[in-house]
């Protein structure tokens, strides 16, 4: 007697596809989670570069003068970081032209913004005290100090007789 062959049937059951949902649940929330955790590192680190820099702009403005050349750690994801006294007339076309991709993220609230914007959530424009940023951006305004391996580094000085502190690549 010869046996026929059967087509057998796989069967989950409703507890292992349960078990599928949720393994694929958990491995999404964790997903989320670590990206929202590197986001808030990159937060605290420009959060940290920004008090640092503050306290140094300071501490040369408090001290009657000084130069020194800093360095600071920051997000990766930043690029660049500006100082910007004021828009440029919009007459002047070959300024207009040469910075117009870089000043249309400034929004007049401050004299140190970072690109690209919203690279680090809501931090974008900072007032930093003490700076003379009609010096400062002298020769090139916005001045743009670009980020190199998630470090930016400056200049930072005030002259004798000077009352503020200026800033420079």
């Amino acid at each position: 007697m010869k046996r026929g062959l059967k087509n057998g049937q796989m069967q989950i059951s409703f507890g292992m596809i349960f078990s599928i949902f949720l393994i694929i649940a958990f491995l999404a929330f964790a997903g989320y989670a670590i990206v929202k955790l590197l986001d808030f590192q990159c937060t605290a680190k420009m959060g940290t570069f920004i008090n640092d820099f503050k306290s140094d702009v300071d501490r040369i403005w408090t001290g009657g003068g000084g130069s020194q050349r800093v360095q600071y750690p920051i997000c990766s994801k930043v690029k660049e970081v500006c100082f910007v006294s004021e828009l440029p007339a919009k007459g002047i076309s070959e300024v207009k032209e040469k910075y117009e991709e870089k000043l249309n993220f400034y929004q007049g609230t401050g004299n140190m913004f970072i690109l690209p914007v919203g690279a680090v959530g809501k931090i974008s424009e900072q007032n930093i005290p003490h700076i003379e940023i009609e010096k400062t951006t002298e020769e090139e305004n916005p001045l743009c100090i670009k980020s190199n391996k998630g470090k930016v580094s400056m200049l930072i000085k005030m002259s004798a007789g000077e009352s503020l502190v200026t800033v420079s690549r």
